[in-house]
């Protein structure tokens, strides 16, 4: 499924959750979102949530190269997770289980360092939960 602007964009350029400009705001149908902010307490921030999980992540950059990959990056995993969770495949109790697996390996990747360019989508590390492809 496709992210698309929140609001249809009456949030861009507009004052951020850091304190920044808003330059990307995008929802995702089944429930995330995910900006991208110029300025404020950082260089560059990206903040993403997912409703109904009560969960909100926030990364800061050094550029806007970084912070656009790290956006488009957080987008696939919050995009894999919520349609996989919203899949007839998956049980409410599995869909439960594997949140919190899921929020942790997300935070763990996305720690504030450089290091979360080399690892790959979430999905490729719960092959279980995923399926192979």
């Amino acid at each position: 499924m496709d992210w698309t602007d929140f609001q249809n964009g009456a949030c861009l350029g507009g004052r951020g959750t850091d304190n920044g400009t808003v330059l990307l705001d995008k929802v995702h149908p089944l429930g995330g979102r995910v900006t991208l902010e110029e300025g404020g307490g950082h260089p560059w921030a990206v903040t993403c949530g997912v409703s109904g999980a009560v969960f909100v992540h926030s990364m800061w950059a050094q550029s806007l190269d970084e912070a656009e990959s790290m956006a488009a990056s957080v987008m696939e995993d919050i995009g894999d997770f919520l349609e996989r969770m919203e899949s007839d495949e998956v049980s409410q109790s599995e869909a439960i289980r594997f949140a919190g697996v899921w929020m942790e390996s997300f935070v763990g990747k996305y720690d504030g360092t450089p290091e979360w360019q080399k690892k790959p989508p979430l999905r490729t590390l719960f092959p279980e939960f995923f399926g192979a492809g």
